[in-house]
């Protein structure tokens, strides 16, 4: 759209009140330099527009950005919690898994030994 209205523009002041391809003259200097000043203006105009939608994408990327960072903060921190709560008990069962047949002997009869005050009979008698 802007490209037809460029050219007829350009083809009316350039040609204006001259004649078109006669070799044999000079061509006008004057013309030819308010032609081209024209020219970069226009250009100079579309680059200022470009820049602006440039920098508004830019920006809106940024925001998109920023939105995306925070939501994977809030992830990493709950995934963080989990990931706690995983290695939680894993230990745990590693250390059960790791209790053998006379440590428990020991422990059941040193308890009995406290009355039955620690382990799973106090916490039986509670509930």
């Amino acid at each position: 759209m802007i490209l037809p209205f460029l050219t007829i523009t350009s083809i009316f002041l350039f040609s204006y009140e001259q004649t078109l391809f006669n070799l044999a003259s000079e061509i006008d200097a004057e013309r030819f330099a308010d032609f081209a000043i024209f020219v970069s203006a226009f250009f100079s105009l579309i680059t200022i527009i470009l820049l602006f939608h440039t920098y508004q994408q830019t920006r809106d990327t940024h925001k998109v950005t920023i939105d995306t960072f925070e939501q994977t903060k809030k992830d990493s921190i709950g995934n963080t919690f989990f990931n706690l709560i995983q290695n939680y008990h894993a230990i745990v069962d590693h250390l059960h898994n790791r209790i053998t047949l006379s440590l428990q002997i020991e422990y059941v009869e040193l308890n009995e030994k406290c009355g039955n005050r620690y382990g799973e009979n106090r916490d039986k008698e509670n509930a």
